[in-house]
């Protein structure tokens, strides 16, 4: 329907990297630091302790890193950027931020539980 919120369309699936990505740029944003992007490490970081995504680096903290880096990088390539990049900071687009707004809040619904459980249950 028209009225429907276009940002559904493209905003990243609960359960991604890409998704978890944008959760941590949303929680790591604030309007001082805004201005200056947020630094990856802390992005990574965010993403890793907070997300629900299945990764090849759930284990492993270098490959994790390795897939959110690729994760944030490609993003300059997608039809509706969410953030842009700048070296090694990064900053939400009006888009990014849209995206956001319409992601579920308190989690990601039943399935972000239960990968998130998951997640622990392997990291334990």
């Amino acid at each position: 329907e028209e009225g429907d919120d276009p940002a559904a369309s493209w905003a990243p699936k609960p359960g991604s990297l890409r998704y978890d990505v944008l959760t941590a740029l949303h929680a790591l944003s604030g309007s001082a630091r805004e201005q200056a992007g947020v630094g990856r490490d802390a992005i990574v970081k965010h993403a890793r302790e907070n997300g629900s995504a299945i990764t090849r680096g759930d284990d492993d903290l270098a490959l994790y890193r390795q897939d959110a880096v690729t994760v944030l990088g490609k993003e300059k390539r997608a039809l509706v950027p969410l953030w842009l990049q700048e070296d090694a900071r990064y900053v939400l687009t009006p888009e990014g931020r849209a995206a956001g707004r319409a992601q579920p809040t308190g989690g990601e619904g039943r399935q972000g539980e239960q990968d998130s459980d998951r997640k622990r249950q392997r990291r334990a």
